[in-house]
């Protein structure tokens, strides 16, 4: 037993270093301080991915052995915990452990709460004793949902506690505390303290909500709230003591308290400044209110004033008079019809808040005389008149007749909707003595939407107004008389927030802003849009260039390229084109002072290259630069396809030019690039080199030592821009194998032609026998051939064209496996002419089909007759050229079970045939889609078959995409349509440049090609319309410089009423294409439509036999064959 005994002292003299007793054999007594984290961490959330939780529990790690950057928001001081301090962002949730207590060098606990919103700060649960925290000065759980009794709060052992800041609010009442206040007289060094929602007790067990005297001693107090306390006006009582107390309060805050009056005690607060006292009940302000002699703001809000005598609200305001230095005042919510007509008395005040009082039929002319600059009427039922006296008061600068947001308030009735068309609303804003400089006319203040009145901004606010903000409206266009230079509307406007309206609903083009010519920040952010509101063009302020500094056009649905004229703002401080769609800017550094924001647009390295400093590296030409989330839409570069031998080591190599002139020079330039290869894996790009700089020559190599058939790309990066990465487009390696193999057992020697045997051998140099090469041969003929053909076979056909499928096996979908016909070929050569025996005539020699290399065959004679390049999913051939490299195309249909669409010299993508008989929810064949708004089918109107589309309102209804290929660059594009309506139909054809399609809703209209529908014939009720795309239509405008770019064709209506649609028909035009339309159930042949567009009908009787044709012509349908079936009557 005395050894254990000592070996037991040993270990507490060894481990005394390590802050950890081993109080016997297995058991740990842990460090307080280290125990109180543990238990903080084990009693909330949001910790787990911030802390160092190996260190923060292992038993072996001391105290003195941690940092904040092994705890974030704990600081350590000489191996103590000295300060806790979390935000409400933090997102730290959960109770506080009883074990915080050990933590007596604490100095500063601040963790607030805010249940606003589900992500933050939350703490709840029992508040701990906290007494033995001596140290602790600063101690902030704001806006908690704690419950329990708080009776530490002033115990010190030395008497006087060291806190000066202390705000244990409660979040709002429903979980409160109780604060016992026997230890207040010992905060002699408080500052500030917030009691709110809380309630109080001097006797332990109960509520009985006094203020103590104890209050009276804290002298260095300077803000005190105690809102929402359950506080009456005797609650005070013990506060009148002689020579009062908290000598330095300067902000009182008793809302929410059922008062009833002011509390006599506060007539010795004489030296408060800011005193608030809403929703207390007041109905007077008695004699002691003069005692407030510092007093500059007062709020009295919700207090019901409205609804007492004209007299007693003139003594109100005759009280209020005495404060002689009071500036700001707050009567929000008082239901106040009109002012008192003694409210000038109020000689100095500046600001009068009347939001939320019903003022709707009042002038305000007790005001004319008022000192007052800043008057806020939110939400004061403000709809076709303001009051007229706001003309009249000689010191009026700001104006808020806007509305609030916040849910508190009394919602929407009193909601201003000030209509800007009424005459008194007119008068009063066109006045030339309405002398204000700022208004409000925010938050759905402006009744209505559609366009602004070209009259607003003229008479006084062309004048004074400096500062407007529209922000949350519903209008959807700026006033026409923006754009007039010479137009006298807010002429000295250098302020405009018009951010959050619908301006993008109906925008053609870019706006232009000429009238304000001393512009100088304006705001069209619209994050709260949806997409088809937000703006679609950059407005025009080239004529602002010398004055505007500041543009916030960020969060909207602009796209293709930043105008250039931007760069011609050279008072620019601020742009902001976040989160919109641009893939293109022009070159700012000739604005040295820009904070350019580019976040989250479609930029890429040649945008931001022109930006960077070579001369500095990492150093800009702009002020600033945010780059971060831009979305590359289109690879960098050219694609590649390299092809090399099985077997061998090959080294890819790839420009850092991208492939176009304008982009960066890499060589010239030190710009900090790198560069990463990734092959790819399925959907994967996973990384097979790290990053690495560019050659002498520009370009970024990829050595392999033994090639692998895939598919690879570059990712550059810049170190300048961190975060930023673009890629290439791909580079793809294929592997050639040999045609053959011989072996060769010699290691010298050369190829020849054995002139016996017409073979290929080797000559060895070390020996005369010739070695055969087996697996070759020589130009061996045939002769006497009348015929020769060839067919190849692939087993690799991409249908994801047709129908776009996951990216699963191959071999399932069909694909890859079956082997289908690829392309045909003849021996097309000169024939033997006989001269004396005509057997011997219309022959010729043959050279064999190189079966191996048929794409690569220089044997002579061999001609492609034609090609097939596609195939359908269920294996028909879709797609075909013949040997002049004509295409033709066919189309299955149906649930792909027969051909709808066969076209001559027409490519599969380039033509479209539609007779709206098959298909469901919208979907209709070869990617035509519609949505309910847009047309229904209708089976009681049809040219053929059995159904048409109806459409009874003005509609934009996109059809699909195209590609422009070089045949319709060169010869453009028809479309053909039967329509049947009693009025004018009124189609356009329309061209749209499509880029991120995710709806219609977000199509970028980039450059817009408007053709329309004129009718070529009619056949009874149904007319013939027509409509085409020049040549070269769309060649003047990005991308369509260049071939197959894709482009959108939609079908716009404004018929004068109800119109049906049916058999459309979109094809080259110079290409000929036949068109079939079935019964879905039978698919018996209904109709085929010739490459004019008129049908040949087909009719069936009862048993499915067809009797009779009827074609359509332009003078009408003609029956062309009618066939009757007897069958005799069998006698039995």
């Amino acid at each position: 037993m005395i050894k254990k005994i000592n070996f037991l002292l040993l270990l507490v003299a060894v481990c005394a270093k390590t802050s950890l007793l081993y109080a016997g054999e297995g058991a740990v007594v842990v460090d307080p301080e280290i125990q109180a984290l543990r238990d903080f961490y084990n009693s909330t959330t949001g910790l787990q991915s911030r802390w160092n939780t190996v260190k923060l529990f292992d038993d072996a790690v001391p105290l003195s052995a941690f940092s904040s950057a092994d705890l974030p928001g704990i600081t350590f001081t000489s191996g103590h915990v000295t300060s806790i301090d979390f935000s409400t962002a933090d997102n730290v949730q959960g109770t506080l452990p009883a074990t915080l207590n050990n933590l007596v060098y604490l100095q500063r606990l601040s963790i607030p709460s805010d249940y606003t919103k589900s992500n933050r700060t939350r703490i709840s649960g029992t508040m701990p004793n906290l007494s033995a925290l001596t140290s602790l000065y600063y101690l902030i759980l704001s806006s908690n949902e704690c419950t329990g009794t708080v009776d530490w709060l002033g115990t010190s052992s030395t008497g006087n506690s060291p806190l000066t800041s202390v705000d244990i609010s409660s979040y709002s009442g429903s979980n409160r505390l109780t604060i016992y206040t026997a230890y207040f007289a010992n905060l002699i060094n408080l500052t500030y303290l917030n009691l709110s929602y809380n309630s109080l007790t001097t006797t332990p067990g109960t509520t009985d909500n006094i203020v103590t005297g104890d209050f009276n001693n804290l002298d260095q107090l300077s803000i005190l709230n105690l809102s929402y306390c359950g506080l009456t006006a005797s609650s005070f009582g013990p506060l009148a003591a002689p020579g009062f107390g908290m000598t330095n309060l300067n902000q009182l805050d008793v809302s929410g308290n059922p008062l009833g009056a002011v509390p006599p005690a506060f007539k010795g607060f004489y030296t408060v400044r800011n005193l608030v006292m809403r929703s207390v009940g007041l109905l007077s302000l008695p004699l002691e209110f003069d005692g407030f002699d510092a007093m500059t703001n007062l709020d009295i809000s919700s207090n019901a004033f409205g609804n007492l005598s004209d007299n007693d609200q003139k003594a109100i305001m005759t009280r209020l008079s005495n404060c002689l230095v009071l500036r700001i005042l707050s009567m929000r919510s008082n239901n106040m019809h009109d002012v008192p007509d003694n409210f000038p008395t109020l000689a100095v005040l500046q600001s009068l808040d009347l939001s939320f009082n019903p003022i709707t039929n009042s002038s305000l002319d007790h005001l004319g005389s008022s000192p007052i600059r800043i008057l806020s009427l939110r939400c004061c039922q403000l709809t076709t008149s303001l009051p007229s006296h706001l003309n009249s008061m000689p010191s009026l600068t700001s104006l808020y007749v806007g509305n609030e947001n916040e849910a508190s308030d009394f919602g929407g009735a009193f909601q201003n909707q000030i209509d800007l068309s009424s005459g008194a609303v007119k008068a009063l804003l066109s006045d030339a003595n309405f002398d204000v400089t700022v208004l409000f006319m925010n938050n759905h203040a402006i009744a209505g939407s559609g366009t602004l009145p070209d009259d607003f901004g003229t008479g006084g606010m062309n004048t004074y107004l400096q500062y407007l903000d529209i922000s949350n409206n519903e209008f959807t266009q700026l006033p026409n008389s923006f754009s007039d230079p010479n137009a006298a509307v807010f002429n000295n406007l250098t302020q405009l927030d018009a951010r959050n309206n619908p301006l993008g609903r109906f925008s053609v083009g870019r706006f232009p802003i000429k009238a304000l010519k001393k512009l100088e920040i304006v705001t069209l952010s619209n994050p709260n849009m949806t997409v088809s509101d937000k703006l679609k063009f950059a407005p025009d302020f080239t004529a602002l260039k010398g004055t505007l500094s500041s543009v916030d056009l960020s969060s909207n649905n602009m796209s293709g390229t930043l105008p250039d004229d931007y760069v011609q703002l050279t008072q620019l401080t601020y742009l902001n084109i976040a989160n919109n769609n641009f893939d293109a800017m022009p070159n700012f550094s000739v604005i040295p002072n820009l904070d350019l924001d580019a976040t989250s647009n479609a930029f890429d390295w040649v945008d931001f290259d022109p930006l960077l400093n070579p001369s500095a590296p990492c150093s800009k030409k702009i002020a600033s630069l945010e780059y971060l989330g831009q979305r590359q839409t289109n690879p960098m570069g050219l694609p590649q396809i390299i092809k090399a031998p099985e077997d061998m080591s090959v080294t890819l190599k790839y420009t850092a030019f991208f492939g176009q002139p304008t982009s960066i020079d890499p060589v010239s330039s030190n710009f900090n690039y790198l560069y990463a290869w990734d092959r790819q894996n399925g959907s994967q790009w996973p990384q097979v080199q790290g990053q690495q700089q560019r050659d002498s020559e520009g370009f970024t190599s990829y050595p392999i030592a033994q090639a692998v058939a895939n598919v690879y790309r570059t990712r550059i990066f810049n170190g300048c821009l961190p975060g930023l990465s673009f890629y290439s487009d791909n580079i793809t390696l294929i592997l050639i194998p040999p045609l053959c193999e011989s072996e060769i057992p010699t290691r010298s020697g050369k190829f020849k032609l054995d002139k016996v045997t017409g073979g290929i051998v080797f000559e060895r140099d070390d020996c005369p026998t010739d070695v055969p090469i087996s697996c070759a041969f020589g130009p061996s003929m045939t002769f006497n051939v009348v015929s020769a053909s060839a067919v190849t076979y692939a087993d690799n056909w991409n249908v994801q064209y047709a129908t776009p499928v996951p990216a699963i096996n191959p071999f399932e979908t069909g694909e890859r496996g079956k082997w289908r016909p690829k392309a045909s070929y003849t021996f097309n050569t000169k024939v033997e002419q006989s001269q004396d025996k005509n057997f011997n005539g219309g022959t010729f020699k043959y050279k064999a089909f190189n079966w191996k290399g048929a794409e690569k065959s220089n044997n002579p004679g061999w001609l492609k007759v034609n090609e097939v390049t596609k195939y359908s999913p269920h294996g028909d051939p879709v797609e075909e050229r013949n040997a002049l490299n004509v295409p033709s195309t066919a189309k299955f249909g149906y649930n792909n079970a027969v051909p709808y669409l066969v076209a001559q010299n027409a490519d599969f993508k380039s033509v479209l045939f539609e007779s709206f008989e098959y298909g469901t929810g919208g979907h209709l064949e070869d990617g035509f889609n519609y949505t309910s708004t847009q047309g229904t089918i209708d089976g009681s109107a049809h040219h053929s078959g059995a159904q048409s589309l109806h459409i009874n309102s003005s509609q934009i209804i996109p059809v699909r995409d195209f590609l422009y290929s070089k045949q319709i660059k060169g010869n453009g594009l028809q479309v053909k349509v039967w329509v049947k309506g009693s009025g004018a139909p009124n189609l356009e054809l329309q061209v749209y440049k499509a880029q991120d399609y995710t709806g219609l809703l977000s199509w970028s209209v980039e450059q817009q090609q408007a053709a329309t529908f004129v009718r070529v014939s009619r056949s009874g009720e149904w007319a013939l319309y027509e409509a085409r795309i020049l040549p070269a239509g769309l060649g003047n405008a990005q991308p369509y410089d260049q071939d197959d770019s894709p482009f959108w064709l939609a079908i716009k209506c404004q018929p004068t009423s109800s119109i049906w649609i049916d058999d459309l028909r979109i094809q080259p035009t110079d290409s000929e294409m036949t068109a079939y339309v079935y019964d879905p159930s039978t698919l018996r042949l209904l109709a085929m439509f010739d490459d004019q567009h008129f049908g040949l009908f087909y009719q069936y009787n009862a048993e499915g036999k067809l009797i009779r044709k009827i074609i359509e012509t332009e003078r009408g349908v003609r029956t062309v064959q009618e066939t009757q079936y007897n069958v005799p009557k069998v006698v039995k």
